[in-house]
């Protein structure tokens, strides 16, 4: 295989890189979009402020910050796992998940 192969594969992972890239910002862009509507309607129909909308912004936001920093060690392997999570990633052993964690962005593995 010639030197030519090689650059031909590196082109196209570059291509399919942009490709993945673009589908990203289309997706956040759609995301934004959306969030603006609701933050509107949350304004216009709900008769939440500015501030209280903020506010509730921030409290989601510490609360993942808090839950990233958070480990639930499993009791079967002793090892550490993301809080969200009911199973160990490592040995499928039920977790105890905290209270306060319970339904913000919780998922099972």
């Amino acid at each position: 295989m010639g030197r030519g192969a090689v650059t031909d594969v590196g082109t196209s992972d570059i291509h399919l890189m942009k490709v993945d890239l673009g589908e990203i910002k289309q997706k956040l862009d759609s995301l934004v979009n959306v969030t603006e509507a609701l933050w509107e309607l949350l304004q216009e129909k709900g008769g939440y402020s500015e501030d209280e909308l903020k506010e509730i912004v921030a409290e989601i936001t510490d609360k993942k910050t808090e839950m990233r920093k958070s480990k639930n060690e499993c009791p079967s392997c002793g090892m550490k796992n993301n809080p969200k999570i009911t199973k160990c990633m490592y040995c499928g052993a039920e977790l105890t998940v905290n209270e306060e964690f319970k339904g913000v962005f919780s998922f099972n593995i």
